[in-house]
């Protein structure tokens, strides 16, 4: 007689496993993006740059750069 087993388990580690990547992917994004319309200011460990950039995508050091 065969006996099937439920991958419930296997399932829910790989959805968790599959959320916690994404949020990875998001935290360590390395490009930033102003919007339409507004300029950005990029922050290095809190300090301020003195360029200021225009609408479009932008590259930026994960975690310690920040576009606002």
């Amino acid at each position: 007689m065969e006996t099937f087993t439920s991958s419930n388990g296997n399932l829910k580690g790989r959805l968790i496993g599959g959320l916690i990547l994404l949020a990875l992917i998001y935290w360590l994004a390395p490009f930033a993006i102003v919007g339409s319309g507004t300029r950005g200011v990029l922050t290095t460990f809190g300090k301020v740059s003195d360029q200021v950039y225009d609408e479009g995508i932008h590259f930026r050091i994960p975690i310690v750069q920040q576009m606002h």
